[in-house]
């Protein structure tokens, strides 16, 4: 709350000004206050009747100033022009602002109306200054924050299902290193595109899960693999007996089938362990990207701009 202090040799005159100021200003968070002191007081409308300025009265808007910074003089026409034969005007110096009450008076509706235009234009609401700064600060740190993790997702997805990420994603230990290499500078980047400091990351830890190869697939399906082999050409062997009735054919024939059942579902096994062993780790460099990102952004500074503002440091 902003407390302009109203003061002036006239008591009536100050508490009418008080008065009716207050409900002229349509600024919100400020409150008029007739003879409020320096240590509560954010500013100082002087209320000037008379048009007759001595030297004591411009002493005193010039102590005023150099006490509050700035001053408003609320007088009548003439006041803030050359000195005349009657007496002085208040100085036109700088601190010093000159506000003229029109013909209604200084408590006419149109004159006090400029008066809260005068003061509205002159002092904010600190407190209120304030605590918007912070919301603000706030709602940027969430704004950064919501983009850091949206643009990992984006660098991880690009990374993993894209051609580069799935030949080095296949590639081993090398390739899985790489792999994190790429992410992390590139969300480094992403941190560094929204203005603010990359946290210091800790070295990359390297797993077994991920350098391993893909499994062989074990003893079952070895066995399978070539009771397959042995039934298709056993089955073929029988078949080419029946027809050509000459066993060397019927062997050959049955070693070729033999052959070739084997070395397909050889082939399939394996390119179906390749994508296994590549989707588990796609899935683990994601865990641990996920943890990557969710410590850089828990540790991630926006310079707050409310600490800066007078009355903001906490």
């Amino acid at each position: 709350m902003t407390v302009i202090s109203v003061i002036g040799p006239d008591a009536r005159a100050v508490e009418q000004v008080t008065a009716g100021v207050g409900t002229a200003t349509a600024r919100r968070g400020r409150r008029f206050a007739a003879g409020a002191g320096p240590g509560e007081a954010d500013g100082v409308v002087a209320v000037v009747t008379s048009s007759t300025v001595t030297a004591e009265d411009r002493e005193v808007v010039r102590a005023v100033r150099d006490a509050m910074g700035v001053v408003v003089v609320y007088g009548p026409d003439g006041t803030d022009g050359p000195d005349g034969p009657d007496g002085g005007t208040f100085p036109a110096e700088a601190g010093v602002v000159h506000c003229v009450w029109g013909d209604d008076g200084y408590a006419g509706q149109r004159s006090l109306a400029g008066l809260a235009e005068v003061v509205d234009g002159m002092w904010v609401d600190r407190e209120r200054w304030v605590a918007d700064a912070r919301r603000a600060d706030a709602d940027r740190l969430d704004r950064v924050r919501i983009a850091v993790r949206l643009a990992a997702e984006r660098i991880a997805t690009e990374l993993l299902d894209t051609g580069t990420g799935g030949t080095a994603g296949t590639a081993g230990t090398a390739g899985t290193e790489e792999l994190d290499r790429m992410f992390r500078a590139r969300l480094t980047v992403a941190v560094l595109e929204q203005g603010v400091e990359m946290p210091n990351l800790a070295p990359a830890e390297r797993t077994g899960e991920e350098g391993t190869s893909a499994p062989s697939g074990g003893t079952v399906p070895h066995l399978v693999t070539v009771a397959a082999a042995l039934g298709a050409g056993g089955a073929a062997a029988a078949g080419v007996v029946r027809l050509t009735d000459s066993p060397v054919a019927a062997v050959a024939a049955g070693v070729l089938v033999m052959t070739a059942t084997a070395v397909a579902r050889w082939w399939t096994g394996r390119a179906a362990r390749r994508e296994q062993a590549a989707a588990r780790r796609a899935a683990s460099l994601r865990r641990r990207w996920a943890a990557t990102v969710t410590d850089v952004v828990a540790r991630i500074v926006v310079p707050p701009v409310a600490e800066r503002l007078p009355g903001g440091a906490s």
